[in-house]
């Protein structure tokens, strides 16, 4: 598997994972978004990337086109990212008040 590809398949495991390590709190709304971007990530990928797992029975997809697949979702992720405006700054707190 060349570098490419290993970077692909990194990007999906990540954001997989990512989800399914904080499922419960965002199940049960524990999670606040944006307190965690690469959450909001995970998150905002979680149906595209169980759509790429599910695949039906009688559809051949090959290595080729699963890469290629999974490079789309990347690419789409970065543009999204490029194209969100930076969040608002936090005024600074002091610890006396």
């Amino acid at each position: 598997m060349g570098k490419e590809n290993q970077q692909r398949v990194s990007f999906f495991r990540k954001n997989y994972s990512l989800y399914q390590q904080n499922r419960d709190l965002i199940n049960v709304g524990a999670y606040q978004t944006g307190s965690d971007a690469e959450i909001d990530r995970a998150i905002q990928l979680q149906p595209e990337l169980l759509k790429f797992l599910a695949q039906d029975m009688n559809q051949a997809v090959s290595l080729a086109e699963s890469y290629t697949q999974l490079e789309q979702m990347m690419n789409r992720q970065m543009t999204n990212k490029a194209s969100r405006p930076a969040p608002a700054a936090q005024p600074a707190t002091s610890a006396n008040g």
